[in-house]
This record gives structure tokens, C-alpha cells and sequence, in this order.
């Protein structure tokens, strides 16, 4: 792996334990080795949980979220490539939502907005910020997530949804709480389509990449790097397509003990 240049790294459950937490070897292990690599996290989450992790960790300035649709330096406070919804795209979801009782909740490179309506008090904190009408989202939208408790209710929206041209659902599934939800992108948004930019933003091609993650949204990430490194607990379909997998778990710093083992 001397060809190495560039680490991409998933978020949750890959980069941090099921606590969401960053170990302390994380951190001085990155320290270390920061000026010779692009460390860059790539996620399926907002930009601003993407820069708070990558700050913590010692990473590069420069972050990957909302499934792709965003890439960002917060040093410069540039964004560097994005794919952004249409305005009558997001009103047609947001009354999908209202119909279903979904919450509806808009990812932007700040802050993110929620239906007031349904929204959990936990929701009020880090950015939230509550809305009763689609009026009142003066940004532009990065990605969307459905939120909902019904099942029934929760598929019949994103069936809805799904008739609606140039949206794609990147992720799906059910939350620990027991809270069903779906990342809505602009169609074409990807993890690997935001890498194709890091190509030409950073100077470097496909063998340069070393990337590691945990789920499916992370095939997009697989398909575009040239080593290709699945944790130890992640989703059997993407370990079938890996190059390698982790020894350790995210709980058990899979991620460093791997690039102490192998970089």
C-alpha cells in the first residue's frame, strides 16, 4: 500500500464506537500521520456532524456528507462541490410528509430543519431548527431523511415519494429506537460520485485511496477506491466485496489497529 495518499472513512460505526465516540488513539494516531495523508470522512449524516468528528479526530479539513451531496472545507469555509434539491422538489416531500405523519427533516451545509409537528425535544438541539411551513427554509437543501414510527405508513410515503423525478433513496432502514427512516438524495448523489471530485480537487486517482465503512451507502465509497476495507461488523453484502476486513470491530479501533497493521 506505498501508492497510499488518501484515507476515506465512514462515520458511524466505523470510525467511532457505538457511542458515537472518537477513541483517544484515534486522534494521536491521525496526528501522527496527517501530513503525509488526506484523512477525510465520508458520511451519510450532515455536514456540520461531519466537520464536528473531523475536527475531534484530528482529520483533514476537508469532509464528505449527506450521502456525497456535500464536500466541504471548513478551514476555508468553502464548499467545494455540491447537488442541491429544487425548491418544487422539496415541497412536493415535504406534503408527501404532512400526508403520512413522516418527519420530514432538511439537511443543509449549516444547519438542518424539521417539521415542527412531529419533531422529538431531542431534535431541538445541535442546529434543529423547527418549522411549520416550508416557507420558513430559506437554504439550500443537501439531502433529505423521513423519519417515522409506522411501518405501513413510513413505506406508503417514500412509494409516494419514489414517483417523483430526480430523487433517489441512498439509505433505508430502522433506526435503534425503533424509528423507521430514509436518506433522500438528488439523483446521482453518492459517496463515489463525491470521490470522482476528490480526484480532481486532491491530484490523485483510484489506486490512491484507501477507504473503509460499515454499510451499504458505502459501495458507491468501495467501488471508487483501490483498497476497499470493510469492518469487522459491518453488513455482510459490502465484507462480500471487499479487499479486506478488519480484525477488530469499531468498538475495538478496527479502523487503526488495520493502518498500523498494513499502511
Amino acid at each position: 500500500m506505498n501508492n497510499i495518499k488518501c484515507i476515506l472513512l465512514d462515520i458511524d460505526n466505523t470510525l467511532t464506537n457505538v457511542n458515537e465516540e472518537i477513541s483517544t488513539e484515534t486522534t494521536e494516531y491521525f496526528n501522527k500521520i496527517k501530513e503525509k495523508y488526506h484523512i477525510i470522512l465520508v458520511t451519510g449524516r450532515t455536514n456540520s456532524y461531519a466537520v464536528e468528528k473531523s475536527k475531534i479526530c484530528n482529520a483533514s479539513s476537508i469532509v464528505v456528507s449527506d450521502n456525497g451531496a456535500i464536500i466541504y472545507n471548513y478551514e476555508t469555509d468553502k464548499v467545494l462541490y455540491s447537488n442541491f434539491f429544487k425548491k418544487e422538489t422539496i415541497s412536493a416531500i415535504w406534503d408527501i410528509s404532512q400526508k403520512y405523519n413522516i418527519d420530514c427533516v432538511f439537511n443543509t451545509i449549516y444547519k438542518r430543519y424539521r417539521n415542527n409537528i412531529y419533531m422529538n425535544d431531542k431534535y431541538l438541539k445541535n442546529n434543529n431548527i423547527g418549522i411549520n411551513s416550508i416557507d420558513e427554509l430559506k437554504d439550500c437543501v443537501s439531502q433529505i431523511v423521513l423519519f417515522g414510527t409506522n411501518e405501513i405508513e413510513h413505506q406508503k410515503c417514500l412509494e409516494e415519494i419514489e414517483k417523483i423525478e430526480d430523487i433517489e433513496i441512498c439509505n433505508k432502514g430502522m433506526e435503534s429506537d425503533g424509528r423507521y427512516f430514509a436518506d433522500l438524495n438528488v439523483t446521482g448523489t453518492s459517496k463515489g460520485r463525491a470521490i470522482m471530485e476528490l480526484y480532481k480537487l486532491l491530484n490523485i486517482e483510484k489506486n490512491n485511496i484507501i477507504s473503509f465503512g460499515d454499510s451499504m451507502n458505502d459501495v458507491p465509497m468501495f467501488e471508487k477506491s483501490g483498497y476497499k476495507i470493510a469492518m469487522k461488523n459491518a453488513k455482510q453484502e459490502l465484507k462480500n466485496i471487499a479487499d479486506y476486513i478488519t480484525e477488530f470491530s469499531n468498538n475495538e479501533n478496527g479502523v487503526i489497529e488495520f493502518l498500523k497493521k498494513y499502511l
